[in-house]
């Protein structure tokens, strides 16, 4: 019993020096002063010296016609598609368990009709964009072939893959800012053709 109030009284005795030092003997804290902010505030740099840069005109409209036509031809044993870099599109796609009469002739049907589907294109744009970009063929393989187009201010990569196995296509786009400025656009990719089909007409069709 006597070794426990010995704890206790070296508890209460603990506790009461603590007490006479924060009250007596401690120095003061130091309040802190008015004029703290202002060493944040250098660090930052004014705001009157983040001036624009200055736009530079987009060079990739002058100079991507520079680039030859070049096309790319995939198969397999479903299709036949041709590639142009010009505007980074199929011209031909060719089903080749399909046929069609074309001129009397027995060959497989193209379902590219007049011009290449799938060509990207950019509305309500701040940069500028070719309207028939030349492209220039990065990466081609049996299955996938892949176009860039860069200017001063933006760098596109489309990329096909076909698969072997099927009809399917993945069509991948990647855009990429050049430069300290927001860029701000809607892409568009469509199917620019319609395949009507035929259909029998009477007398007053």
């Amino acid at each position: 019993m006597k070794s426990n109030y010995r704890g206790i009284l070296a508890v209460v005795l603990s506790m009461g020096v603590l007490f006479v030092w924060y009250k007596w003997i401690a120095p003061p804290v130091p309040t802190p002063s008015s004029a703290a902010p202002t060493a944040v505030e250098t660090t930052m740099a004014p705001a009157s010296t983040a001036v624009p840069a200055a736009k530079t005109p987009s060079a990739g409209a002058e100079t991507d016609t520079k680039i030859p036509g070049e096309e790319v031809t995939l198969q397999s044993d479903l299709a036949e598609v041709t590639l142009s870099n010009v505007g980074g599109a199929p011209t031909r796609w060719k089903l080749l368990k399909y046929f069609q009469q074309t001129n009397g002739e027995r060959g497989p049907v193209d379902v590219i009709l007049e011009t290449a589907p799938l060509q990207l294109g950019f509305e309500e744009a701040n940069f500028r964009w070719s309207g028939e970009p030349h492209y220039q063929v990065t990466q081609k393989g049996d299955q996938e072939v892949q176009f860039r187009w860069a200017s001063n201010e933006i760098e596109v990569v489309k990329t096909f893959h076909f698969d072997p196995q099927s009809y399917e296509t993945l069509v991948t786009l990647s855009v990429k800012n050049k430069t300290a400025e927001v860029l701000t656009a809607r892409p568009v990719l469509r199917w620019q053709k319609e395949i009507r089909q035929e259909t029998a007409r009477g007398i007053f069709a």
